[in-house]
């Protein structure tokens, strides 16, 4: 407490009279605060009362971990006579998420100076709600229904504007999303030029090795969308077919309803993924990387994951030397220069095989031969059960197995 005071009264007289002002008013609140907490407290052998944040600046935390934990109360994870209240970290990062989960938890920007007094106090760890992890590792997503959904308004709103794109009421339509580093950038205000900023470039891919699937999905009679909020650079694509979504439509809903109606979703290890995964629609996962962070956990899904090129002796690693050698955790690119290896994103065939793959698969037009079936089973003795992965439910690409048969 006494160096919270000292850190308050030296921003004070580092920033002047508006800063005064803020930190008056945060001091009034917490003054408020401290009885409510005492009286929560006092009342802990009748009612728990709990306060937590939801992470709602990274959109891939904002959709999961709410959905994780009403998940976990739907299964009876939860303590009885228990009543929990949320406040949102910092930024928010889809407006319309927001006024989903509002209307399916207590959420209150009050809550966060609740939850900040609450720690002061010994004992505070009966009251706080430990944030969920946003991997479903346990498969719970499988076992429960998604908690959102869109009002009536909404719905109209959200078919509305699909039709004004182009895309007929009854047509079925695909999601694609590549990440890049702009967003990022943008969002959190970084600089690139700081060499800090560059350690997730690894994640990221190129847009238009994801082209020819799309083009070959519009051949089949689907609409495909182009995703994204903040962008590198535009489509190049003459096909109607294919809207450029995150260049010329994008609105913060329409991310929300477009991943929640999609026939399925394509999309690399970018955190809107997320968001069609608690509306539990399919997904074609690709560009994965770690190795480890595979989403095995998700029925629905088909997944590739990025090679290694081990630049030294010129060849991939194997899935089994990327496991031993650490490289299937790594998560920063600073660590894969460090270890001499460069990272392979998937082709435009691969990709397309792929996407293929699952449209055929949905449809129940796909006959997995014993070959297939050996191969993936193959695969799946290397992901042993761990804290990233329980049940593997997901698949390698059938073609991306066959074609990378020595990686095994």
């Amino acid at each position: 407490m006494f160096k919270f005071i000292l850190d308050r009264v030296k921003q004070i007289c580092d920033g002047g009279l508006p800063v005064f002002f803020k930190k008056t008013r945060s001091l009034i609140e917490i003054i408020i605060a401290i009885p409510l907490v005492l009286a929560v407290r006092a009342l802990r052998p009748f009612v728990l009362i709990r306060f937590g944040g939801i992470q709602s600046a990274r959109i891939g935390h904002f959709a999961m971990e709410p959905e994780v934990y009403l998940c976990e109360r739907d299964i009876g994870n939860f303590i009885p006579h228990s009543f929990d209240f949320f406040h949102f970290y910092w930024k928010i990062s889809n407006s319309q998420l927001a006024k989903m989960w509002k209307r399916k938890l207590s959420i209150y920007s009050f809550v966060y100076v609740l939850s900040r007094v609450n720690k002061w106090l010994p004992g505070y760890e009966a009251h706080e709600i430990k944030r969920h992890y946003i991997l479903n590792i346990h498969g719970i997503l499988a076992k429960t229904s998604t908690h959102l959904s869109f009002t009536p308004q909404e719905d109209s709103l959200g078919r509305e504007a699909i039709t004004k794109l182009g895309v007929p009421e009854d047509a079925d339509f695909v999601c694609f999303l590549a990440r890049d580093q702009v967003y990022l950038n943008t969002w959190l205000s970084k600089d690139l030029s700081n060499p800090g900023d560059c350690e997730y470039l690894y994640r990221n891919s190129s847009i238009h090795n994801y082209l020819l699937a799309m083009e070959e999905l519009t051949k089949l009679g689907y609409y495909v969308f182009r995703m994204g909020a903040i962008v590198e650079e535009p489509l190049k694509t003459n096909n109607q077919m294919i809207i450029d979504y995150a260049i010329k439509y994008r609105s913060e809903f329409l991310d929300i309803y477009l991943s929640a109606k999609c026939s399925f979703f394509v999309i690399d290890t970018a955190g809107l993924g997320f968001v069609p995964v608690i509306f539990r629609r399919p997904i074609a996962f690709t560009n994965i990387i770690p190795l480890e962070h595979g989403s095995t956990w998700h029925k629905d899904s088909l997944w590739l994951p990025k090679k290694l090129w081990h630049k030294n002796e010129r060849r991939f690693l194997s899935f089994y030397e990327i496991l031993e050698l650490g490289a299937a955790k790594m998560n920063k690119t600073s660590e894969y220069q460090k270890a001499g290896l460069e990272i392979v994103e998937n082709t435009s065939d691969e990709i397309a095989d792929l996407v293929m793959e699952m449209d055929m698969r949905l449809k129940g037009t796909w006959y997995p031969s014993e070959e297939d079936e050996d191969l993936q089973q193959r695969f799946n003795t290397l992901i042993k059960q761990s804290p990233l992965h329980g049940e593997i439910l997901a698949r390698i690409g059938a073609k991306f197995l066959h074609q990378n048969r020595d990686l095994l």
